[in-house]
């Protein structure tokens, strides 16, 4: 299979795998029912899917963070060879989006342009609806750069790279943040 476009986010959904292409903008299906002879299925392209970052199934649905155009893009998969395009939900707080996860009925997308940890309210995915965000903290303040996020209870963990392109070499972090009031998740602590 070539010209996936620098992928950059892989997950399994049953017999099918999701990939995003950085480049070329798009949301990528492989049936991988047999792994020796992985098959393309289908390729998304939608303007929102620019600079595609991670991808993340929940259900009937594949959300994708845009980070050229600061956007969630709601992917529906409900036949894998045909994915459409159900919403885009496109924020300032999303700027440079680029780590998503999904837990219960909220989606945690990065904004690693405003540095922050957004929620998105999933309920009605072909509605998202952003809820709540961490407030903007400065680099050095611990969210960066949000890479990977996990929800696990009433905490997200967070892996940044802090300081990514400002101090040479940059640092990582390791973050918490509380996300057991959606509309309000309070930034904990970070160890560098």
């Amino acid at each position: 299979i070539g010209g996936l476009g620098c992928s950059i986010s892989v997950q399994v959904a049953g017999k099918y795998a999701y990939i995003t292409g950085l480049v070329t903008g798009t949301l990528r299906v492989i049936d991988i029912s047999n792994p020796a002879a992985p098959t393309l299925v289908a390729t998304l392209s939608h303007p929102n899917l620019s600079g595609a970052q991670q991808v993340r199934v929940a259900g009937q649905y594949a959300y994708v963070a845009g980070s050229t155009t600061g956007s969630v893009v709601v992917v529906n998969i409900s036949d894998p060879t045909a994915p459409t395009v159900s919403a885009v939900l496109t924020h300032p707080n999303l700027a440079g989006a680029r780590a998503l996860t999904v837990s219960g009925s909220n989606l945690y997308a990065s904004g690693a342009t405003a540095a922050r940890l957004n929620v998105i309210d999933i309920t009605n995915p072909t509605s998202p609806t952003l809820v709540g965000s961490t407030p903007s903290l400065p680099l050095g303040g611990g969210l960066g750069q949000i890479a990977s996020i996990r929800v696990v209870g009433r905490y997200a963990y967070l892996a940044c790279l802090e300081n990514a392109g400002t101090t040479p070499g940059g640092s990582n972090a390791f973050s918490v943040v509380d996300v057991s009031n959606s509309s309000s998740p309070t930034y904990l602590t970070s160890i560098f």
